[in-house]
């Protein structure tokens, strides 16, 4: 039995599980360190990914095909001698990959570019405003002082 390391994509939860039924609950990371050539055949079943092994053995990852509100996807990483990492692109095959961050959602950077246009106009009103305050070198100011008031205690 293989042992594999899921990584909930959105928590970042991570479950080691040797098992040859894996439920993914959410979009996730399934990690192992068996071989790619270590399965003789990849198998979608509906949601669910087989997996059948050379050596006779089937995993079944469960809801591995299932895509969130998001559009985010499980995906599947073999690490191999080297600790080099190949992604399971689940069509044609496999694509390395620099580390299993390349893998997750980049939640804060859609953030951001959402907030890009209220920042650009925040920027663009600033810098209007203290462009005004540098060019009042030609306008006369009011110089009078403001009467203070005198308050008597009784």
């Amino acid at each position: 039995m293989s042992n594999f390391i899921v990584i909930e994509k959105d928590s970042l939860n991570k479950v080691s599980v040797n098992a040859e039924c894996i439920v993914l609950s959410e979009s996730s990371i399934v990690h192992t360190k068996m071989n790619r050539d270590d399965v003789a055949e990849f198998i979608r079943d509906g949601n669910n990914l087989i997996l059948k092994l050379k050596n006779g053995e089937v995993i079944v990852i469960e809801n591995f095909f299932v895509v969130d509100a998001e559009g985010v996807t499980s995906d599947l990483v073999f690490e191999e001698d080297g600790c080099v990492l190949y992604w399971f692109d689940g069509l044609s095959g496999f694509k390395e990959i620099s580390g299993l961050e390349a893998l997750l959602p980049t939640v804060e950077g859609s953030k951001l570019v959402g907030l890009l246009p209220w920042l650009v106009g925040a920027g663009v009103v600033g810098g209007i405003i203290v462009g005004q305050d540098g060019n009042d070198k030609n306008i006369q100011k009011d110089t009078i002082k403001p009467f203070a008031p005198s308050v008597s205690l009784t």
